[in-house]
């Protein structure tokens, strides 16, 4: 719960300290002359049309149903809550189970080939007997991440050689992803010339922090974020301690603040609604602190990343995902202002409970839609739910009810909500099947020719069966201005 599991393929952070030892909050107003900030060439956060480059892929999910589920779409699906047509049909139950079911099966077997890959290499034997040279032991866990690599052309932005390696974690670069496919929408939040005021739920080590913060600072623009996230652990996973202190030099440079808030029992745990509550008296003592620059007591943005240890759990995380969505919810609305925009990441709305959630969250805004960056592996069923023009928070008392006591009837309505993401689930479920079976496919070519898998990737024969190649780092580093 809230927590961010750390990657081998991370960047580290620079400089890694204990965050609290460090004076990370709003700091004092900087006396060198400000350049006031540029104005935003792009849509403001009212259009949210995406002016991608044609020749860049920026997203998983297309809006055309009768594309294969690997076409790559710039173009996105808005729902609104309050229009019924144009709206895809609601999807049975029935359609989701057999999909569902296959994506479990190829998940579990991908251990077993991993581990057969390794043993393998371990023997030093090719299928025909002679030797390959190994310079340390292969593991099941080394064969799987390279075959996921070798599967997936855009695995590589997000590595130590890809678009940004400044960043903690991957998750600064999905943001980033996102960002560019709402023409900075998510940065670019009410009036330039006053702070960029955010909220990061559940998001250590902080890589939705980094990326937010980093984009004030290169556009000029004065920033104030507020993050909270599980500090040791509860019943569903182990926290995660924040890392931007590589970050506080930009951050005094560009006058831009930002304080983590442990809640009042000190854990972090948005599970605990008091915490959530000191969240939000932080918020407004800080706000009152610049009452010239800051008008209110609410954010423009909320970001919400949170995830726990069985997420990889094709089976049950959904279900263990429910009341992580309903709380981050709940403390999001809470704190957003009028016309904010909430990002939101899930893992599905299979069931009737996080329908529910997802259902009244998204009433509370003009109109929201569901995104799979590139940068988010097309095997993983992490997605991202982006609600936009924050409405009201009149819900707030609903989904506090959702969370202290979980609806339990099947008789569930169809809205425009459910049906738009009825059909999100099903497009996401083919994307997984793909992508694992593209996974299964490198480790049985690599098993069958005896490969190391490092040795896939300069001829290709492996990569050309599966996409057109690798894509190019410095296109995208220069798109999403990176």
């Amino acid at each position: 719960m809230g927590r961010k599991s750390k990657s081998k393929n991370d960047p580290p952070a620079d400089d890694a300290m204990d965050v609290d030892t460090l004076a990370i909050a709003t700091p004092k107003a900087s006396k060198k002359k400000r350049r006031r900030p540029r104005p935003n060439s792009l849509k403001s956060s009212s259009s949210y049309t995406s002016s991608n480059n044609p020749s860049l892929r920026n997203c998983w999910l297309t809006s055309n149903d009768s594309t294969s589920p690997f076409t790559l779409s710039p173009h996105l699906l808005w729902c609104s809550p309050s229009t019924h047509t144009n709206n895809p049909p609601l999807i049975l139950p029935s359609t989701f189970s057999p999909l569902l079911s296959q994506l479990i099966t190829l998940k579990k077997s991908l251990n077993p080939t991993s581990t057969t890959h390794s043993n393998m290499l371990n023997s030093s034997l090719k299928p025909g007997g002679s030797q390959i040279l190994l310079t340390e032991p292969s593991s099941a866990s080394n064969s799987f991440r390279i075959s996921r690599i070798i599967s997936n052309p855009f695995d590589h932005l997000t590595t130590k050689r890809g678009v940004a390696p400044r960043f903690v974690n991957r998750s600064a670069i999905k943001l980033s992803n996102i960002d560019h496919i709402l023409d900075y929408a998510l940065t670019s939040l009410g009036d330039l010339s006053l702070p960029l005021k955010f909220l990061d739920l559940c998001g250590a080590p902080g890589g939705f922090s980094e990326y937010i913060i980093y984009r004030s600072a290169k556009r000029n623009r004065r920033a104030r974020g507020w993050g909270m996230s599980l500090r040791e652990g509860n019943e569903e996973g182990v926290g995660c301690p924040w890392r931007l202190e590589h970050l506080i030099g930009i951050m005094n440079e560009g006058d831009v603040g930002y304080r983590v808030v442990e809640g009042e029992d000190g854990t972090g745990d948005i599970y605990n609604l008091r915490n959530v509550e000191e969240l939000r008296k932080q918020i407004e003592i800080d706000s009152h602190e610049f009452p010239s620059e800051i008008k209110h007591d609410k954010v423009h943005l909320v970001v919400a990343d949170g995830g726990f240890d069985a997420q990889r759990d094709e089976e049950n995380q959904e279900i263990i995902a429910t009341k992580l969505v309903a709380c981050q919810s709940a403390a999001g609305i809470g704190m957003l202002s009028t016309g904010g925009i909430m990002v939101l990441k899930y893992f599905g709305s299979f069931s009737n409970n996080t329908r529910r959630i997802l259902e009244i969250l998204a009433s509370c805004f003009m109109r929201f839609s569901v995104i799979k960056p590139v940068t988010s592996r097309p095997a993983s069923a992490e997605r991202y739910l982006v609600c936009g023009n924050f409405l009201s928070p009149e819900t707030l008392p609903s989904l506090i009810t959702e969370i202290l006591h979980p609806s339990e009837t099947n008789n569930f309505p169809l809205t425009p909500i459910t049906s738009f993401l009825s059909n999100v689930d099903l497009k996401m479920l083919m994307l997984n099947v793909k992508g694992v079976e593209s996974i299964l496919r490198v480790l049985k070519m690599a098993v069958e020719s005896g490969f190391k898998l490092e040795e896939i990737g300069k001829n290709d024969p492996v990569r050309k069966l599966l996409y057109s190649g690798k894509v190019d780092v410095n296109e995208y580093r220069e798109a999403w201005e990176l």
